[in-house]
């Protein structure tokens, strides 16, 4: 080989290893790495092999929700409210992708980025998300662009560290009636199908409409329901799907108006306090991998053009921040370690009760004592052998023991070490006072 042929063969050695290199650098920024910090053991949610409880919210901005949200996009506005949930204590957001707001088949760059930014401020925070995808969806029978929407969206954002889960769709079961339930049902397992396919190492889910839908889709890593019945048939329902499915349960959406001008069910103000204390013991001594209420905020009752709020409803006074955003009666609820409820009933505690029950979770063994204070003397009510996990103690209760509570002549405290909050931390206080209800 002459000197000439040498270096044209060292020239396109050189040239193949290059271009080899540009190809591959190329695919693998291109491509988004499916590595979700969380996973799934039997009923148990991990985030990075610990035990993660879920403590979180549904969530639009007061000033732009639903319609409005994401074509009057806030980095602003979302920045102010992801900080606000960080400091009220929850780690969990839940956000609603609307199908035809995004672009449909091929969702837009803008939308695109509004999405990458709430999820980059959620990180910021600590928080984590839950993304429903295909909300205000109909388009069933269109699969090749139901996936390719899905597939764009995963291959952006699928390895974000600020997504616990996808939401393939919310409340996909109330469309059953409208497009047929094999059209439904054969949307979501294509769809589910499709996704695990393309981010196998992310969490799945679907939010139905209630506990007797929940188990529709075989092919959901996590089972989500909603609940806004009575709260004394809640442990019923919700014991009934807990035998059914060895998955981890998420309570995904729960809430209680207070509208007291309703025409028809007005709701007290402080009652919300009463319902979110019940549920939540409830999620609580079924083990729940967490809860998420509905939702942050009261809505402006003039607000219009944001598809459910045409005219005032409900849906203007679920929130757990009024108008001012200053906290609701819920919101001390769901700052609780530990639960006071009627035994028999599954309630808050009322004058009727005569046996009550206490809710707790714990992170090591110890004794519990339930202690009882009355003009300023405090004395040992029940004594009990906390174990670790959940704990549940009953006793009974007099009338008049029962009376000087709800009128606050006396108060119980418990007594106890290595309680834990909703979110798992280990508090630091040793007595925790305990609200019967409000009214």
């Amino acid at each position: 080989m002459n000197r000439s042929d040498r270096f044209f063969k060292i020239f396109f050695l050189a040239c193949l290893m290059l271009g080899f290199g540009f190809f591959a650098a190329r695919f693998a920024c291109s491509a988004q790495p499916d590595k979700s910090l969380f996973s799934v053991q039997k009923q148990i949610l991990l985030r990075q092999n610990q035990r993660f409880f879920l403590h979180g919210v549904n969530y639009y901005p007061q000033e732009i929700p639903w319609s409005l949200f994401w074509n009057c996009y806030s980095t602003v506005l979302v920045r102010e409210d992801f900080r606000n949930l960080k400091r009220l204590g929850f780690n969990t957001v839940r956000i609603f992708v609307p199908y035809q707001v995004f672009g449909g088949r091929k969702p837009e760059a803008v939308m695109m980025a509004h999405l990458k930014d709430l999820l980059n401020q959620a990180q910021a925070q600590g928080l984590v998300c839950i993304v429903t995808l295909f909300d205000m969806f109909s388009e069933y029978a269109d699969l090749e662009s139901s996936q390719a929407h899905l597939s764009r969206l995963l291959s952006d954002f699928a390895g974000h560290p600020a997504i616990l889960a996808w939401d393939l769709k919310n409340e996909v079961d109330l469309d059953y009636p409208h497009y047929s339930r094999p059209v439904v049902q054969a949307w979501l397992k294509h769809l589910s199908q499709a996704f695990h396919r393309l981010a196998p190492r992310s969490l799945l889910t679907v939010g139905w409409s209630n506990p007797e839908r929940a188990l529709d889709l075989q092919a959901q890593d996590l089972v989500s329901f909603h609940y806004f019945d009575y709260e004394q048939r809640f442990a019923q329902r919700v014991s009934a799907l807990r035998k059914k499915t060895q998955k981890p349960l998420l309570l995904q959406e729960f809430g209680f108006h207070t509208w007291q001008k309703a025409a028809q069910d007005p709701h007290p103000l402080a009652h919300q306090f009463n319902y979110f204390n019940s549920l939540q013991a409830g999620a609580l001594k079924l083990d729940l991998m967490g809860s998420m209420v509905w939702c942050l905020y009261d809505y402006p009752p003039a607000l219009r053009e944001a598809w459910v709020l045409d005219s005032e409803s409900f849906q203007h006074h679920m929130g757990i921040l009024d108008l001012a955003k200053q906290a609701k009666p819920g919101l001390k609820a769901l700052q609780q370690a530990v639960f006071i409820l009627d035994a028999r009933s599954g309630k808050s505690v009322d004058s009727s009760s005569r046996e009550l029950e206490i809710v707790f979770r714990l992170a090591q063994a110890g004794p519990v004592q339930l202690l009882s204070e009355a003009a300023g003397k405090i004395t040992q009510r029940k004594v009990w052998p906390g174990r670790v996990g959940v704990n549940s103690f009953h006793w009974s209760v007099s009338a008049s023991e029962l009376r000087n509570l709800l009128e606050l002549r006396s108060q119980y405290q418990l007594k106890a070490q290595d309680v834990q909050d909703l979110k798992g931390n280990v508090l630091k206080q040793n007595t925790f006072p305990l609200i019967l209800r409000r009214d």
